[in-house]
């Protein structure tokens, strides 16, 4: 709280001290009342927290109790002007901090000792005797991959006394002989003696009969191969298939390797005989030369005399050509090639675009056959003939 000024009678730091003023006179009020005026004492040194107190509590009145603001103002003349503006509050006067001291620092920390050094490895112990107890036994391996024939041979040892078919090891090809029941060797061109089976010949008087399945223990065999039937060597199994056309396709198995092979039953089939085609037929009695008819086959005659002929471009293997002078007729037939075209004659090509001559005989004949794109190869029939 401020002290006050004996000399000012003012509180230290306040301004001028307070002396009420006198009242004066007042109007009296509208509605005529009385109001008992007050007189205030003599002056009295207020602090500015009374005078603040005194007019907030006079602003609270009603109007007709309201105190009189009491305002710090100097000794001077009384007026009758309007009642001033309430003053604005004063402003609060600073709360003493509570200061706490500030902490002290902490203080550092102690270094760390050094590591110690490593102790010597330790020397290896000796290694322990090798027990006598066998370890347990592996894993089993994965099982390989099968083989190219995965069938079951029908095999079965057979005995037939002085059989007669062949030498130990023999594979031979056998069918059975209703009439005798004896196993007698095969042989492909009768449908009675036709291959069932191969035996495989153990001595004179044993052997293994195979019907179906693999067979091990040959040599010289071609893998791939099929083996049939000889129709011209009783008991022989051969690469070469039948072609007569009283005969039979009668394979009998299948080689794998140089030494198996697989039976089967294959179904034997006879060789189809030769059909005669037939061959068109151009006389020629005029002069030419003459153009090829197209076709495939023909026969060409000179019935005329001198005389050229248009051999085609061979474009299609397997074309074939006979030329030849008809009955009676004596005189030179020349074959015309056409551009690119090459005749062989007796195993000698010609040159592109030439001719092939007969010699002017009665009776020359000679037959082309187109074997190679745009080449001919010429086989004489009769008489004599050259090419250029």
């Amino acid at each position: 709280m401020p002290t006050l000024d004996k000399s000012t009678q003012k509180p230290k730091g306040v301004g001028p001290a307070i002396t009420p003023v006198a009242p004066t006179a007042l109007p009296p009020p509208s509605d005529a009342s009385t109001v008992t005026r007050t007189t205030f004492p003599t002056s009295t040194p207020v602090s500015p927290d009374t005078l603040n107190l005194w007019n907030d509590r006079s602003a609270g009145l009603p109007t007709r109790g309201r105190l009189i603001p009491v305002t710090a103002a100097g000794a001077g003349g009384s007026g009758s002007g309007s009642q001033g503006s309430q003053g604005n509050q004063g402003s609060a006067g600073t709360s003493g901090s509570s200061v706490t001291g500030s902490q002290g620092n902490q203080g550092n920390q102690g270094n760390q000792g050094g590591s110690g050094s490593q102790g010597n490895q330790g020397n290896q112990g000796n290694q322990g005797n090798q027990s006598s107890v066998a370890g347990p036994q592996g894993n089993q391996g994965n099982q390989g991959n099968q083989g190219p024939f995965a069938g079951t041979s029908l095999v079965q040892t057979t005995n037939q006394n002085s059989h007669g078919l062949g030498s130990p090891g023999a594979w031979v090809a056998v069918y059975f002989d209703e009439g005798s029941s004896l196993w007698k060797k095969a042989k492909a061109d009768n449908a009675n003696t036709l291959g069932f089976a191969i035996a495989v010949i153990i001595d004179s008087n044993n052997f293994s009969l195979y019907t179906e399945g693999e067979i091990t223990g040959g040599s010289g065999l071609t893998a791939g191969e099929y083996y049939f039937v000889s129709d011209s060597v009783a008991g022989q199994l051969t690469t070469t298939e039948p072609t007569a056309s009283t005969s039979y396709s009668n394979p009998l198995m299948q080689a794998t390797s140089l030494t198996t092979a697989v039976m089967g039953q294959f179904r034997p089939s006879q060789i189809a005989p030769l059909t005669p085609q037939p061959v068109s037929v151009l006389i020629q009695s005029g002069a030419g030369p003459v153009a090829d008819p197209g076709g495939n086959d023909y026969y060409l005659f000179n019935n005329y005399g001198t005389l050229t002929f248009d051999v085609p471009v061979g474009s299609v293997i397997g074309m074939q050509r006979i030329y030849a002078n008809y009955s009676g007729i004596s005189r030179v037939i020349t074959l015309q090639l056409p551009a690119s075209n090459v005749c062989a004659l007796y195993g000698t090509n010609g040159s592109a675009a030439g001719t092939l001559v007969s010699s002017g005989a009665s009776g020359d004949a000679v037959g082309l056959v187109c074997d190679l794109s745009n080449h001919w190869t010429a086989f004489v029939i009769s008489g004599s003939w050259s090419k250029t």
